[in-house]
């Protein structure tokens, strides 16, 4: 009713006041139209940037050229608008975002990225702006000072930190390229690699075989790292360089090289690898992919597309050996291209979906990298320094990682085991300890994004807990702990524990001898 009477009532010129919508920049015709105008209102530049690029990306032909069978669109596309506190949904028919609701507290809390429900099967996206840094002090020299924060091995650090200043480049995209690219990435984890995600059962059965990711090895890991950072480091270089000319031959000489030396020294971790590198870097690759292509069309030149390239991988390669996980990025996404450049394995999409094929493994089994000449691995100087310095920050790490889990094990009775219900961290960055019930993982300041100190939490992923296969964990002091069970301090609002610590005599699980407290399932 409201909108047969506006279409009729109002004249065609008519705006609503400045403050809702400029004058003359909407003729008012019918409720729907002045629903899509709010919604742009609503939407931040980032949202609207977003929109842009799903849309150039929303047809068949275009996600069949980022990959085969693309499900990308196919599921839900949310993005959490903290700007302007708002929840939308990217419409595919009309290429345009729609306004679902106002952005509640829990969604204001959530990590970068979440999949949804079982009966959705989309992604959520979270576009945030950078956190405004608080004012400077005022220059009172009475006025007390905030201690700095306890950090580890900060003596190793703060020389990787330097080396760090003096080598990373200034980065090239901005914050678009990024979102759409993480958008893209996650929803083919979500969708094209998951089997059990609802979207085919009315797009057709998923194709993608054999879900293997695997992140632990055997082996020196700082050897390994070191030797995919040098593969990495000429993918790089090949990219850089005119198909055909000699830079490019040798720089993919360099690959070939290194990549035989990981698989003749560290044959395990070189098989185990191959899972990871296989779904991680067909991600990236459709993340990176599905930003260039949202940015500047289907239909962009091969000139347009290797500018874009060169700016994600001055971004994404670091001068630094990188984890393992966030090196099978890299290497599946610059793999991949070289793969479209050549031209010499038109299927290799449709291999790494049916195969426990890796973009990488697939370039190097192309003849033309075969018939390269064979040449001894060339170790990158700056990349020698790095790896050194990186060693010694791992070495001491394991060793604090090593002493704060011997503490909890040699006096049990003192902390009780709390689990935890949301870690906003990843893979990198952990420790693993040995204990009398088996391996656990142990996490850094470094990696987990709750600025932990080993002194006061240890933050692990143990196995057969809380009826987990695997599960994190944080060892809370007792001391932390009020006779009221209330947990204490910060770790209580890191934990999101809704209940109270037991009594050590009422816990019904334990783990080397100290109390478990699960979280309400």
């Amino acid at each position: 009713m409201f909108s047969f009477l506006v279409y009729l009532v109002l004249p065609a010129s008519f705006s609503f006041a400045g403050e809702v919508c400029p004058p003359s920049s909407i003729e008012v015709g019918s409720l729907k139209e002045i629903s899509g105008h709010l919604t742009e209102q609503k939407m931040s530049d980032k949202t609207k940037a977003m929109q842009e690029r799903l849309a150039r990306l929303n047809s068949p032909t275009c996600r069949q050229k980022i990959w085969p069978d693309s499900k990308l669109l196919d599921s839900p596309a949310r993005v959490i608008d903290h700007d302007t506190k708002a929840v939308f949904q990217f419409n595919t028919k009309t290429n345009r975002f729609d306004f679902l609701r106002d952005a509640n507290p829990e969604d204001l809390a959530a990590p970068s990225f979440q999949f949804q429900n079982p009966g959705d099967g989309g992604v959520i996206l979270s576009l945030r702006s950078p956190q405004q840094r608080p004012p400077p002090p005022g220059n009172d020299p009475s006025a007390p000072k905030p201690p700095a924060p306890a950090m580890l091995c900060m003596n190793q650090k703060k020389e990787f930190d330097a080396f760090l200043k003096r080598n990373m480049p200034k980065r090239l995209q901005d914050a678009d390229d990024g979102n759409m690219t993480l958008l893209a990435h996650e929803s083919f984890h979500n969708a094209d690699q998951n089997p059990n995600n609802p979207v085919h059962q009315h797009t057709g059965a998923c194709k993608w075989a054999h879900l293997d990711a695997e992140r632990s090895f055997a082996g020196d890991k700082e050897a390994i790292k070191s030797i995919r950072q040098h593969i990495m480091l000429n993918l790089k270089k090949a990219l850089e360089a005119e198909p055909g000319s000699e830079a490019r031959t040798s720089a993919l000489a360099q690959v070939k090289a290194w990549s035989n030396k990981l698989k003749s020294d560290f044959p395990e971790a070189n098989k185990k690898l191959l899972g990871i590198d296989r779904v991680e870097g067909s991600a990236e690759y459709v993340g990176m992919m599905s930003n260039i292509y949202g940015k500047l069309g289907c239909e962009a030149s091969a000139s347009a597309v290797r500018k874009e390239v060169a700016k994600y991988m001055n971004d994404r390669y670091m001068p630094i050996p990188q984890e393992v996980d966030q090196q099978a990025y890299f290497l599946g996404a610059t793999a991949g291209l070289l793969l479209d450049e050549g031209g010499k394995t038109p299927d290799w999409k449709k291999q790494v979906t049916a195969d426990r094929r890796s973009p990488l493994d697939l370039l190097l089994a192309e003849k033309s990298m075969q018939n390269l000449p064979t040449v001894a691995p060339t170790p990158d100087p700056s990349l020698t320094t790095s790896a050194n310095l990186s060693k010694g920050v791992s070495s001491c790490m394991q060793g604090e990682a090593e002493k704060s889990v011997n503490e909890v094990l040699t006096k049990p009775g003192d902390y009780v085991l709390v689990e935890v219900e949301k870690v906003p961290f990843g893979m990198s960055g952990s420790y693993s300890v040995k204990t009398p019930s088996g391996d656990v993982a142990v996490y850094t300041e470094a990696s987990a994004k709750a600025n932990l100190v080993f002194e006061k939490a240890n933050l692990i992923s143990a196995s057969g807990l809380c009826g987990e296969s695997s599960g994190k964990y944080v060892a809370i002091p007792r001391d932390m702990i009020g006779g009221d069970g209330k947990i204490s301090g910060s770790q209580e609002g890191f934990t999101k524990f809704s209940g109270t610590v037991p009594p050590p005599s009422s816990s019904k699980e334990s783990w080397n001898g100290v109390s478990v407290v699960c979280q309400p399932k």
